[in-house]
């Protein structure tokens, strides 16, 4: 089954969290879980539209397998394997003050690149593990 047809026939469970500029859905198919995410423009950041499509190339270069985007009437969306926990959003959300926003420590950046270091890690265990019991 493709992530299309499967898409056809997904349930959400119930809306994801919507940040300005995203939507984000918690979508479980016959096959995986997954966060479908819809970018779309902003008074204040045009640029938001893009940020699904850019998540996905720069998870793409990284080896991540089963990431899907794609473009739609007002900015991009991807779909990529679901992964249990807080995100980055909650993380840097004491940096967004709509004035005065604050210089990430080099401690945030670090532990936010181990964070997703580790869900790569368990991503592509993941998907080895499924491609080795498909065989």
């Amino acid at each position: 089954m493709t992530l299309k047809e499967a898409l056809q026939r997904m349930s959400i469970a119930g809306l994801g969290s919507g940040h300005e500029g995203s939507t984000v859905w918690d979508v479980r198919t016959d096959i995986r879980r997954y966060a479908v995410k819809l970018g779309y423009p902003t008074a204040k950041h045009k640029w938001t539209a893009l940020a699904p499509a850019r998540e996905a190339a720069v998870l793409d270069q990284l080896g991540v397998d089963d990431v899907h985007h794609g473009e739609w009437a007002e900015g991009t969306w991807n779909a990529q394997p679901w992964h249990p926990g807080s995100g980055f959003f909650d993380r840097w959300q004491p940096r967004r003050h709509p004035d005065e926003p604050a210089e990430p420590s080099l401690a945030d950046a670090f532990a936010s690149t181990a964070a997703l270091s580790l869900r790569l890690s368990a991503t592509s265990r993941a998907t080895v593990a499924t491609k080795s019991s498909r065989s």
